[in-house]
């Protein structure tokens, strides 16, 4: 029997998974007016990456959590802009910290390997002609809940041990969870945010960099 992902979020941390795999986003430290985050994908619960692997050769490197992917982002988070734009757009953005460790994208109506299908419709009974078209007249109407959307992230391998710089060849993670399950991480995600913003006390820290005026970003 084929394996059927059901997407999931764990509200006690930030967590998109299927019960198996899962992508984990967690904010460490807000340091010098940068965000530093942990990343992992997971599978059942214990991190894919080798931790030997990950690169720990200097203060900054070694603080990384066990299995994590290090990223980071000036000011602010950068991940809840792109997840607020696709979710009220239903149109693709990708995230790219300027130190780019990683890379977040977000396609909807579009799934990897981003090419017409291959794959000829044979035969389609009645039943589910007429499901199938009730489902687009729904959709004309907007996008539904359970429509699948294309998650990938790229981690540069400069993240591992012995890379010497920024590459942009590495690893790539790739979820398809519903519309209904992105919201669902996304408000997990601005809710850890918004807590981790006040202990850190960022809307200061920024201030004091950048002048009374500063305004943080639309999330």
């Amino acid at each position: 029997m084929a394996c059927i992902p059901e997407f999931t979020v764990s509200r006690a941390m930030a967590t998109l998974s299927n019960d198996e795999l899962s992508l984990e986003i967690r904010y460490r430290s807000f340091e010098d007016c940068w965000v530093y985050y942990d990343i992992w994908f997971r599978w059942r619960d214990e991190p894919i990456i080798n931790d030997a692997l990950l690169k720990r050769s200097s203060k900054h490197w070694a603080k990384r959590a066990p299995g994590a992917i290090i990223a980071e982002e000036h000011r602010e988070c950068g991940i809840l802009p792109l997840l607020s734009h696709v979710l009220k757009t239903n149109e693709p953005e990708y995230w790219e910290p300027m130190e780019p460790d990683v890379l977040l994208a977000v396609y909807p109506r579009n799934s990897f390997p981003f090419l017409p299908s291959k794959w000829k419709l044979a035969y389609e009974s009645q039943e589910f002609k007429e499901r199938r078209e009730a489902r687009e007249l729904e959709r004309a109407s907007g996008p539904l809940p359970d429509d699948l959307l294309e998650v990938i992230l790229f981690v540069d391998m400069y993240n591992f041990e012995g890379c010497g710089g920024y590459s942009g060849t590495g690893l790539c993670f790739r979820l398809a969870p519903t519309r209904a399950a992105l919201q669902d991480f996304y408000e997990a995600l601005k809710s850890e945010y918004l807590a981790f913003r006040e202990k850190w006390n960022i809307q200061q820290e920024n201030e004091a960099e950048w002048g009374p005026g500063y305004a943080p970003p639309d999330y």
